[in-house]
């Protein structure tokens, strides 16, 4: 029923494409596909795990069809599993989990919003998203209220999007409410209620032209969930940027708080509404403190470092995704050099648990470096050989290499990932990348992988 309702709505959006770009003042068509191949090399006598995959993207938007201040979008995926994906294989994912054959379409949006309603409001009827308190994907209604003074609005309500499995329970509603009291401040208010409740509040302060002050207050249902205190200071003489954080998670294993989605903690109490999830561990309470500093110099260079620590609140040992720990960073980055459109970052990151356990990693080092290049004029062979519209290509190459100290013996894993893109003519570009990386202990400890490797070819016509 959901498939043939699916191949309705396609159809209808079809059909609709037509008429839509005799009529309407403007419209775009983007068709991206997709290419995707993956393999995983294994050291024993196992066949190596293989997976081709084939996607094509589809995104459509219009302006002023049949009238002037209306606005259509519509986005989705058909995605092909060329090939046998077998249960226990390295890449079996959530598509080959939940779609039940080698061919699954999906539709991100299908939207209709009429604007400029007496110049302060509009209405979104479709398939969409709506940003607030969390990110709520929906079939359903937005209103916006903007353009007037000191205050903004904005409200949805509809039915749950899923697109891997039918939920339990579907309503879900909530909005956003912002005030602008004065030139530099802002106050938020938002909310978004499925299961629970899900709010936060925010406050954007300017304090000088060259300081920023950003809190934001989130809580599940009544009971706390986070805080998180930014400030941002840019010394606009020597361009100088500073950003410090403070971030305190907030609750425990007895309050309604949970990582990875916005449903509830355990659904507790409320049979018949138990949603799949990912089999995450709930993390502890803890707080965090970072600063960061960036100082450009020379006109081509600049230096960065990172200072993280984190301390959990109740001085136990958390588990694998949360302990006592501290990160440093520090990098050189430049551009233009050693030829014009050219980036290069350089990056040494150490991470310091406090834990001596043999069930968690203690220590590590990495070091990871990028390279792009713009091809611009100068390159004139390339041009010839492509034709003089291949002026925006670039290449970029980026790899790591890391030392690990896990259940205290010493690991190292290395791997790189590089792509080439650009534009043949004004309604043509291309990418093509391929990735290499070398085994991690930690990502398979019970086989024996050797390395892992991809490459991925995208075709983009816009119109």
């Amino acid at each position: 029923m959901k498939r043939t309702l699916l191949k309705a709505v396609l159809c209808f959006f079809w059909i609709l494409f037509t008429p839509i770009c005799v009529f309407s003042k403007d419209y775009s068509l983007n068709l991206k596909t997709i290419y995707d191949f993956r393999s995983a090399r294994y050291e024993d006598i196992r066949t190596n795990d293989e997976d081709h995959d084939f996607y094509q993207y589809v995104t459509f938007r219009s302006d002023g069809y049949g009238i002037d201040n209306l606005e259509t979008f519509v986005s989705g995926r058909i995605a092909w599993d060329i090939g046998d994906t077998m249960r226990r294989d390295y890449f079996r994912d959530v598509k080959d989990t939940y779609s039940g054959s080698d061919k699954l379409s999906e539709i991100y949006s299908a939207w209709a919003e009429y604007k400029n309603i007496f110049n302060i409001a509009s209405v979104k009827a479709g398939r969409q998203y709506f940003y607030g308190a969390e990110v709520a994907h929906f079939d359903g209604a937005e209103i916006a209220v903007k353009n007037i003074p000191y205050v903004d609005f904005s409200a949805f309500g509809g039915s749950r999007v899923s697109l891997r499995y039918e939920p339990r329970k579907n309503e879900i509603w909530g909005g956003n409410l912002g005030f602008k009291p004065a030139k530099d401040t802002r106050l938020e208010v938002r909310m978004v209620k499925y299961l629970d409740y899900s709010s936060d509040f925010t406050i954007y302060q300017g304090i000088t032209k060259n300081l920023d002050l950003d809190i934001r207050f989130a809580a599940i249902n009544e009971d706390p969930k986070d805080i998180d205190v930014n400030a941002s200071y840019l010394l606009r003489k020597y361009s100088t940027k500073v950003l410090l954080e403070y971030y305190r998670r907030l609750g425990g294993s007895g309050y309604d708080d949970f990582d990875f989605d916005y449903t509830s903690a355990e659904n507790r109490d409320k049979k018949g509404f138990k949603v799949p999830r990912l089999g995450l561990l709930r993390l502890q309470p803890f707080e965090d403190y970072y600063v960061m500093v960036h100082q450009p110099f020379l006109d081509y260079f600049g230096v960065s470092a990172s200072y993280k620590i984190r301390n959990l609140i109740n001085n136990n040992e958390g588990n694998q995704y949360n302990s006592d720990s501290q990160e440093y960073t520090a990098g050189l980055d430049c551009k233009n050099l050693p030829l014009k459109g050219s980036d290069i970052l350089v990056e040494w990151r150490h991470y310091q648990d406090s834990r001596h356990s043999k069930r968690f990693q203690t220590e590590s080092q990495e070091i990871s470096g990028e390279f792009s290049q713009q091809l611009d004029q100068s390159f004139s062979s390339i041009n010839k050989l492509f034709g003089k519209n291949l002026n925006n290509v670039s290449f970029n190459v980026r790899g790591f290499y890391r030392v690990y100290d896990y259940n205290m013996k010493k690991y190292q894993t290395y791997g790189l990932t590089s792509y080439f893109k650009g534009y043949v003519t004004d309604n043509l570009d291309f990418l093509v990348s391929y990735s290499y990386e070398e085994d991690d202990k930690l990502a398979l400890p019970y086989s024996k992988l050797d390395y892992l490797q991809g490459v991925r070819v995208e075709l983009v016509l816009n119109f």
